[in-house]
């Protein structure tokens, strides 16, 4: 690691509080002159950095430049060593991770992009993705299931995506089955779940998991056809690389005991379709029912004229809802 981004992860650890140059270049086994040198690279970077004399160095609170670093940090010990790549601009982060998963990477390999240009959601729709406003990742896990078993992790992803946004700003978030995360009634997050198997075998040999988080992106900046619908964690204020960091932490615990189901109960204590009414497609058409449950592979349980239907995959709309 160079000098630069020690500097920066030590910076990232200690945002709470000005570090003095002279602790940081005993430190980091420098001299301070080499500490100030790397200060006004990160700035060049885009780095917003105060340097207050007799106080010493401060990440600012606006500064907010993701970095492989700055999501480390924050990663629990267990994770520290897992692969952590930051992309400017990519096309879609779970593309981009699925040829990572070809050539071999790792379990927990964690993909982030400032911007996407291609952002996939569910269903064949876009997910708008603007530059320095947004959490856009993938992370591969390598779960001993196969594809049948994608939904619970998309279940257990927006538990993790719920727990870290409450955690870190305070925010009430609500789940829309299966894999919208609603604040103050407005989508700021969706998931994307995808299984990479071996043709010869079919075994799932790796799962990506994609997760996109509008941090801070205001509401002018949405397209007009996502106004209405779409919104951010604005005016709440949290760092990108801390807040990847915790649903990485909180997802990587769940998928390392599938079967337990610990994300279950946080899961449907935020669905906000149980006991109401919906619509759903099947057969060839939109048919309604009402949500009643959550069954322990997260398929929603709808009852309907025709008796109790289960949901394991497919989009909802609740009554009302423009289908």
């Amino acid at each position: 690691m160079s000098l630069k981004e020690e500097l920066l992860r030590y910076l990232e650890e200690h945002r709470d509080a000005p570090v003095s140059g002279q602790l940081l270049a005993e430190r980091l086994s420098v001299s301070r002159a080499a500490v100030w040198k790397a200060v006004k690279s990160l700035e060049e970077e885009g780095h917003h950095i105060t340097a207050a004399t007799n106080r010493g160095y401060q990440l600012e609170a606006a500064s907010d430049v993701l970095t492989a670093q700055g999501v480390r940090c924050h990663l629990r010990p267990a994770y520290r060593d897992c692969t952590v790549l930051v992309e400017r601009r990519v096309g879609s982060t779970n593309t981009q991770a699925k040829k990572l998963a070809a050539d071999g990477a790792g379990e927990r390999t964690i993909l982030l992009a400032d911007e996407q240009t291609a952002g996939r959601g569910r269903m064949g729709r876009g997910f708008y993705s603007p530059a320095r406003t947004g959490v856009y990742m993938s992370l591969l896990l390598r779960p001993e299931t196969d594809s049948a078993q994608l939904p619970i992790i998309t279940v257990a992803a927006a538990a993790a995506v719920c727990e870290a946004i409450e955690a870190l700003t305070g925010l009430e978030t609500k789940v829309k089955w299966v894999n919208d995360v609603l604040v103050c009634g407005r989508k700021v997050c969706g998931i994307l779940t995808e299984a990479v198997s071996d043709f010869e075998s079919g075994r799932t040999e790796s799962v990506i998991v994609g997760i996109g988080v509008n941090v801070k992106t205001p509401p002018a900046l949405f397209p007009a056809e996502l106004r209405e619908i779409a919104g951010s964690l604005l005016p709440a204020s949290v760092s990108r690389n801390r807040l990847a960091a915790e649903i990485a932490n909180r997802l990587f615990d769940y998928a390392a005991d599938l079967p337990g189901r610990a994300y279950l109960e946080p899961y449907r204590r935020r669905l906000m379709v149980l006991g109401k009414r919906v619509r759903f497609y099947r057969e060839g058409a939109w048919q309604s029912g009402r949500a009643v449950g959550l069954d322990s592979d997260g398929c929603l349980e709808v009852e309907a004229p025709s008796g109790t239907v289960l949901l394991r995959a497919g989009e909802i709309r609740m009554e009302g809802e423009p289908t």
